[in-house]
């Protein structure tokens, strides 16, 4: 969990994890060319909550979190990019997917450090 967002960036639920093949199925089928907003994918599980088992909305924090944990675990090669997600083989854009996460990290440590002048 993350410190001031535990609500949203607590553990995947038993609920979510049964989420996981959803939504790689649903990814395999994006590539650069069909890529999916993430606003559709919220709006596409909360039309099947009650399917899924889901008792409270999806919303698109947990989006971002199951992204994270099928990333993590290396399911498969998750590309997100201003026109939405989608899976690659592609080893030039899985490797500027990594420089994208690694620049962010960046910022935000250098968001840390600056707020560090004030303690």
């Amino acid at each position: 969990m993350i410190t001031n967002f535990e609500e949203v960036t607590c553990d995947l639920t038993k609920e979510e994890y049964k989420l996981v093949p959803v939504l790689i199925a649903g990814l395999n089928a994006r590539t650069k060319l069909n890529p999916i907003l993430s606003e559709d994918i919220v709006m596409a599980i909360n039309a099947r909550r009650h399917e899924y088992g889901l008792k409270n909305k999806f919303n698109g924090a947990r989006l971002r979190k199951l992204c994270n944990f099928i990333r993590s675990t290396g399911m498969i090669p998750l590309i997100a990019s201003k026109n939405g997600y989608y899976v690659s083989k592609n080893q030039d854009e899985i490797n500027d997917q990594i420089k994208s996460l690694e620049e962010r990290a960046a910022s935000i440590m250098a968001s840390a450090n600056g707020l560090r002048k004030f303690i």
